[in-house]
């Protein structure tokens, strides 16, 4: 009897950052991207794949060659190639249940190529006999060993009508061998034995009222509302957190590209200026639960001149003493502009931004308007800024309408 046709499959390799951390303060994964590619599958149906004990499960898979890994000494590859002691990882069996991918059928497919991929994260945690291999201080490349990806099961059809709740396989697997070129990406890394971590920070929300006349003149009174937006280091040390510039710091990547934009020279919400505290917040229509006003959106591409001086401007930096808030304000009247009668939600955008040790005042340098040399390190995590509270809104026949304390209702007119 014939063996049946490989199908064949694209697949590529990458790692989330640039570095792995062992100290786990950053969490790691080696990316997967796989695409159904062979005219022959003509299956209409998605396909789905088990990671157990396949080139996607990365412990066993290096135990068995599926894939290489090779160390280079410090962080270029002047040492050439460093054999890696695999022995911890000879003993293991594999993971028994597996993740379930679920990859699109190419039939009448009309996304990119970039858009048909699925991605699996293969997570690294710290504690584990992987990451106890890896040594800090060295450069690391994960490839595919070959064409084969050892996949064990797999089959045609929803996720739901082949697994049981259990996580077990309903049918069996097809017999036809899941192939991909080896050459398709790699995942490089540098291992390092801890990064620097920003000091914890809390962003809260709430909404606040501004006296704007004289008590004494009841009739001429005007109560404006604002929305508060208060940034306090919680930690034990102050830290100097960029607000506005390009910004460079860890980002995760995807299969292709990062997965948050490089360099993102949007305003963070420790800028001062009203327009960059506006173009981080997003209102979203409760009813409908559409985002109606979505911020500042991260710019299309990422290029620019490398050959420039990259480290912040000492003017684009604001510090956070531990405990003491950092206040930014904006009338309500401005989030909600235009929009139609309705009850709304505000939030906060999350963005990371890049951040030191130490305040504005000990690291400036004089004659330079730029962060010092000294100070300036790109290879860390970001201070990521976000909130969980979430304003609720109302306009009502062009006016925004807040529930103060006690129901007392407040008002303030919608800007034209």
């Amino acid at each position: 009897m014939n063996e049946p046709e490989p199908l064949r499959l694209h697949a590529r390799i990458h790692s989330q950052y640039q570095v792995s951390d062992r100290s786990g303060r950053l969490p790691f994964s080696i990316v997967f991207g796989l695409c159904r590619r062979s005219k022959a599958d003509t299956d209409p149906r998605p396909l789905l794949i088990n990671t157990a004990r396949s080139a996607l499960d990365v412990p066993y898979a290096l135990a068995h060659k599926l894939l290489t890994l090779h160390a280079h000494g410090s962080y270029d590859d002047s040492q050439g190639s460093i054999k890696v002691d695999l022995s911890l990882l000879t003993k293991t069996d594999g993971d028994d249940v597996g993740t379930y991918i679920s990859l699109s059928s190419p039939v009448e497919r009309k996304d990119s190529k970039f858009d048909a991929f699925t991605s699996y994260h293969y997570h690294v945690a710290a504690d584990s006999e992987l990451a106890s291999i890896l040594e800090p201080g060295m450069k690391y490349t994960i490839r595919f060993a070959g064409e084969d990806l050892a996949v064990e099961w797999h089959a045609y059809g929803d996720h739901d009508h082949l697994i049981s709740p259990e996580g077990r396989p309903l049918r069996s697997s097809k017999s036809a061998a899941l192939i991909s070129e080896s050459s398709h990406g790699r995942a490089t890394f540098t291992v390092v034995s801890s990064l620097p971590g920003p000091e914890p920070v809390t962003t809260r929300m709430r909404l606040s009222r501004s006296e704007e006349a004289s008590s004494t003149d009841s009739q001429n009174q005007q109560s404006a509302t604002f929305l508060e937006i208060s940034t306090t280091n919680i930690g034990t040390r102050a830290i100097s957190v960029q607000s506005r510039g390009r910004q460079r710091f860890l980002v995760p990547w995807g299969i292709f590209h990062p997965e948050v934009p490089t360099a993102d020279p949007r305003p963070r919400i420790t800028d001062p200026a009203e327009r960059s505290i506006l173009s981080n917040l997003q209102v979203i229509d409760i009813r409908t639960s559409v985002v109606v006003r979505d911020g500042a959106r991260p710019p299309l591409c990422g290029l620019y001149d490398t050959r420039a001086d990259q480290r912040p401007k000492m003017a684009d930096l604001v510090t956070l003493e531990p405990g003491e808030p950092l206040v930014r304000r904006v009338d309500i009247a401005k989030i909600l502009i235009g929009l139609p009668d309705g009850r709304y939600s505000v939030r906060l955008q999350s963005r990371g931004a890049w951040w030191c040790a130490g305040t504005v005042e000990e690291m400036t340098d004089e004659g330079d308007v730029r962060v010092p040399h000294r100070h300036y390190k790109t290879m860390i995590p970001p201070l990521q800024l976000q909130s969980a509270d979430v304003v609720d809104l109302r306009v009502e026949g062009g006016k925004a309408v807040v529930e103060a304390e006690g129901s007392e209702r407040q008002q303030c007119t919608s800007v034209d």
